[in-house]
């Protein structure tokens, strides 16, 4: 016996949508604990994975579970311990001053910041250079931001080029990024 298949249309899916959020505000208990219960659920089917990634990144860096999404772990990873070298950190480079170089690490980290919010499933970052596709991509977003109350949208210009200029500078200084 073959499957068959169903198309669904899209104004079944927002109308199914309004009727699920019409639900939640009719009975919030009920959605909270059901979210609850399959929170706990993603955590205990999450867990042998997250112990395997573990082990894996005490031995050699990086776990399998994080080449997933490997530009997220990355941008992750490297936004982090920027800022915590800023903190930690006693030198900087001798052709700098110290404000100069704060300056530097946190252009740094804001770029990784921006990476990584790009690379996410759910942050609604998008990096695209040209304007006129940009206003096209924010008119839609706009649209489904309204519909579905969140708030993607496209990198501004200023972003844009504080994003570059964090890859420069992070290349530019990638050897002085030592204590």
């Amino acid at each position: 016996m073959k499957n068959k298949t169903t198309l669904i249309t899209h104004e079944e899916v927002i109308a199914d949508m309004k009727k699920l959020e019409e639900n939640i505000k009719k009975y919030p208990i009920k959605y909270f604990l059901k979210d609850l219960y399959y929170s706990i659920i993603r955590f205990l089917d999450d867990m042998p994975s997250n112990i395997i990634a573990f082990f894996q990144r005490g031995k050699r860096g990086y776990g399998n579970k994080d080449t997933w999404y490997l530009n997220y772990y990355l941008s992750k990873l490297i936004e982090n311990s920027v800022k915590y070298f800023k903190k930690e950190s006693y030198s900087h480079p001798i052709d700098m001053t110290e404000g100069q170089w704060i300056d530097t690490l946190n252009t740094i980290a804001y770029t990784f910041e921006l990476a990584k919010r790009c690379s996410g499933d759910d942050n609604g970052l998008l990096l695209i250079r040209d304007k006129k596709q940009r206003i096209k991509y924010d008119k839609t977003f706009s649209k489904i931001n309204k519909k579905f109350n969140v708030n993607d949208r496209c990198m501004t210009s200023k972003e844009i080029r504080d994003y570059d200029l964090g890859w420069k500078l992070f290349k530019e200084h990638f050897f002085d990024l030592i204590d």
